[in-house]
């Protein structure tokens, strides 16, 4: 089953039970209704757990979009970020929601990428797009362990295994 078949289903599910709470006529019922849709009540949680973080960093984006199209507009020695940077950043934006990866600090850089950074204990770990459908990762600590690499963003072997990466990381 696709998923957006099963968000469809589970907003259906979510929908009918609103109504059948805004019905009821009295405090026992209401809570033995939440009794009996404990799994809704579940996955209404991280329903809204997942869409809160997603529009958290879309909206992100969208602030980061202005900001370099302005820069990029006054100072002709910035590169203007592409457009399939932005659409590179949505991509990666929902496979680290997917992976439960905290969201990390998202910027914009002088020659026209996107980047991601996350600052777990005695390290850095950055990821970056610059709309080639190819992402820029790198994990560096103090203990001198490292991971670096470029890879495609169809590369789904080598771009999970930075992914793991991230989701061991202390944070």
């Amino acid at each position: 089953m696709s998923t957006l078949i099963r968000q469809t289903e589970d907003l259906s599910s979510l929908q009918a039970h609103y109504r059948r709470y805004e019905s009821s006529s009295s405090l026992a019922e209401d809570y033995s209704s939440l009794q009996d849709d404990s799994d809704v009540i579940r996955w209404t949680s991280a329903f809204e757990q997942y869409f809160s973080w997603l529009d958290n960093a879309q909206q992100q984006l969208k602030e980061i979009r202005q900001e370099a199209t302005e820069a990029s507009v006054l100072d002709n020695e910035i590169d203007p970020v592409p457009d399939s940077a932005y659409d590179d950043a949505h991509f990666l934006l929902k496979m680290f929601s997917h992976y439960k990866i905290p969201m990390p600090e998202i910027g914009w850089a002088e020659d026209g990428s996107l980047g991601f950074e996350w600052r777990p204990e005695n390290g850095i770990a950055t990821m970056g797009v610059y709309g080639d459908n190819h992402v820029i990762y790198g994990a560096f600590f103090d203990d001198k362990r490292q991971v670096e690499g470029i890879c495609a963003l169809s590369d789904t072997a080598l771009l999970r295994g930075f992914l793991m990466t991230l989701l061991n990381l202390p944070f």
